[in-house]
């Protein structure tokens, strides 16, 4: 796992804080393959790192792997990586992106959680639990609207800089840290058993 990232972050390979990393399940409900292409059109270095043995098709796998090897050198496939690799890309990426498609709804989007705890912007199309995640222009960037197609998401990559590190992390420890997230739970369901009115459905 080291090994492979020392090959892709060492001398030869990307710069740090050069690289998009796209962090998720290798299926195509992730939208992996759109990720890739807002890379290759946006002539920035992407790293593809997920689980890609726990999947529906690995057809979409080898069609994901194909892409990178024909992406002129910018997209490089990791695929399942252990946690010190994933740790260290996380670490040393410009940016985390995810293109969930719009016809699958991403129910929280922990890849981008994970980024932002690094202090990590966040490239996302608007899509489910990633709208509560990102605060637009602060944490990250997404799409205009639910509609908007992963190209939209090309106008932002020269605009990650204006992100602060302290805001992503900031945003992590404040809405998303083990004890505020067991606090909500712990609200939600006495409000439930309690027949609170917030959270009758």
């Amino acid at each position: 796992g080291t090994a492979l990232f020392a090959s892709l972050s060492g001398n030869g390979g990307y710069p740090k804080g050069q690289y998009l990393l796209s962090l998720n399940r290798i299926t195509d409900e992730k939208g992996i393959h759109d990720c890739i292409d807002v890379a290759i059109q946006a002539r920035t270095p992407i790293v593809v790192a997920g689980d890609d043995t726990h999947v529906v098709s690995q057809q979409y796998v080898h069609q994901t792997i194909h892409r990178c090897r024909n992406s002129g050198g910018l997209a490089s496939y990791l695929g399942l990586v252990d946690n010190g690799t994933r740790n260290e890309l996380l670490k040393n990426c410009k940016a985390v992106i995810t293109c969930p498609k719009p016809t699958w709804m991403e129910g929280f989007g922990l890849n981008a959680v994970e980024g932002m705890s690094y202090g990590k912007p966040v490239l996302a199309l608007a899509n489910g639990g990633l709208t509560d995640i990102i605060i637009q222009g602060k944490t990250g960037f997404m799409s205009p609207g639910p509609y908007s197609t992963p190209n939209d998401l090309v106008q932002y990559i020269p605009r990650l800089d204006e992100i602060k590190p302290e805001d992503c992390r900031a945003r992590v420890e404040q809405e998303f840290s083990v004890q505020r997230m067991t606090d909500r739970y712990l609200e939600m369901f006495e409000g439930v058993m309690n027949d609170d009115p917030a959270y009758q459905w």
